[in-house]
């Protein structure tokens, strides 16, 4: 039986630990569990049994492996305490859902690669930091097995900077689960309506594009807010931030889902993703995106009635007043849908499959 061990120290951080949460709850839903695999997951125990609710029942299927070192610090490259628990309990492979591999990782193992963004255009990182991310890149890609990509832009992109890496990529979409049975029945909202953003003020988040975007907007529909789940600022850019413009800081899920519900929409001008989830979160609530067409991860979304140009402030603008006016078309309600169906189906045999390499 295959022992799949799954790195899920990341788990409850936005981004990369919404990611694992898809992982693992995917290979929980998959009837191999228990047949053709077991699952090991290795952080810590509090955290992995607040967030997978199903593991009381699944005592001989899934088994927690105590680990609180966090990746991405140098006390975690340096620790040993993966290389233990493996040989410990004789693990098959170890998916990192990330490139931070520890220093002594003499198993075998597959990482994903999300994105190269550091490296982008729109990073305004320092050389040394740029160095650094390589170097990372490097060290784990070049021992791993194979390197799961989470969409076909992010995996031509990786193939394009790192052709001999070509043979291990394989591209794998992350599942999306139904986000409604994170909401509370007692929710309420406020009746001022508002356009919301999640996500910080790095470049490539593209914030101080929406912010003039909503200004504008703002001259003919002077109700409206625009929310930002993320840590508060006085300035963006150039700029001072809009009364109308709020952010709303670090949430819960059940928060974020509560705020993305009571929405006119989500905007999501991002400039590079490597997948890009709450367009998709999004769309399970029935709430629209307004998102760049001529960007890579609109092969994840991109909603042709709301979209526009990433250097069309006017379009943007359009968007928004299309909205205001009309609402949510037919035409994007089905697309929403199509998003949904295609992103909610188990991507469970592709991963084994890379496990098994």
């Amino acid at each position: 039986m295959l022992r799949v061990a799954i790195d899920a120290r990341l788990l409850g951080h936005s981004g990369l630990g919404r990611y694992t949460e898809s992982i693992v709850k995917e290979l929980l839903s998959s009837n191999e569990l228990g047949k053709s695999f077991c699952l090991f997951l290795v952080g810590k125990s509090e955290l992995i049994s607040r967030y997978i609710e199903v593991l009381e029942v699944m005592r001989n299927k899934v088994f927690i492996l105590e680990d609180t070192s966090m990746p991405f610090t140098f006390k975690s490259w340096f620790s040993m305490r993966m290389l233990l628990l493996v040989r410990r309990h004789k693990i098959s492979i170890v998916h990192f859902p990330h490139i931070n591999v520890p220093l002594f990782c003499f198993f075998s193992f597959v990482i994903t690669l999300h994105d190269l963004i550091p490296l982008s255009r729109y990073a305004h990182y320092h050389l040394t930091n740029k160095m650094l991310f390589v170097l990372q890149i490097l060290f784990s890609s070049i021992r791993a097995k194979k390197i799961i990509c989470v969409s076909n832009f992010a995996s031509d992109k990786i193939r394009k900077v790192f052709p001999f890496l070509t043979e291990k990529i394989v591209r794998v979409y992350p599942r999306v689960f139904p986000v409604g049975a994170a909401l509370s029945t007692s929710a309420t909202h406020d009746s001022t309506p508002y356009f919301l953003m999640i996500g910080n003020i790095r470049p490539h988040k593209n914030i101080e594009f929406a912010i003039r975007a909503f200004q504008q907007f703002s001259l003919s529909y002077p109700g409206f807010e625009l929310r930002i789940i993320g840590r508060e600022h006085s300035r963006v850019g150039d700029f001072e931030v809009p009364a109308r413009v709020r952010f709303l800081g670090a949430v819960t899920d059940e928060e974020l889902f509560s705020s993305l519900l009571g929405s006119t929409a989500l905007l999501f001008p991002s400039l590079e993703e490597g997948f890009g989830i709450p367009p998709i979160e999004a769309a399970f609530l029935g709430v629209p995106t307004l998102s760049c067409r001529d960007v890579g991860h609109a092969e994840i979304f991109c909603d042709p009635c709301l979209s526009f140009d990433s250097d069309s402030l006017g379009g943007f603008v359009a968007s928004l007043c299309k909205l205001a006016n009309c609402g949510v078309s037919e035409a994007s309600r089905l697309y929403m849908a199509a998003r949904v169906e295609f992103f909610s189906q188990s991507r469970v045999s592709e991963l084994l499959t890379v496990y098994q390499c």
